[in-house]
């Protein structure tokens, strides 16, 4: 669920979503680097749950109809 007032042109918004980029970014090196089954399940689960909080802009633009 969207929250309705969540402002995805907004400043804070952008502030995150470049802190999130940077975080995954950090995650796919990690992912490469990883040395056992474990530690890889790990980073992808983080990568997943970023992947779907950045895709929450896109969801926001198509349900308002932008």
């Amino acid at each position: 669920m969207l929250p309705e007032n969540f402002q995805y042109d907004g400043y804070q918004w952008q502030v995150l979503k470049r802190y999130l980029l940077e975080v995954k970014e950090t995650k796919v090196g990690l992912l490469v680097k990883a040395t056992d089954h474990d530690e890889s399940n790990r980073i992808r689960g983080a990568l997943s749950m970023l992947s779907q909080i950045l895709a929450l802009e896109e969801t926001a633009k198509q349900t308002q109809g932008r």
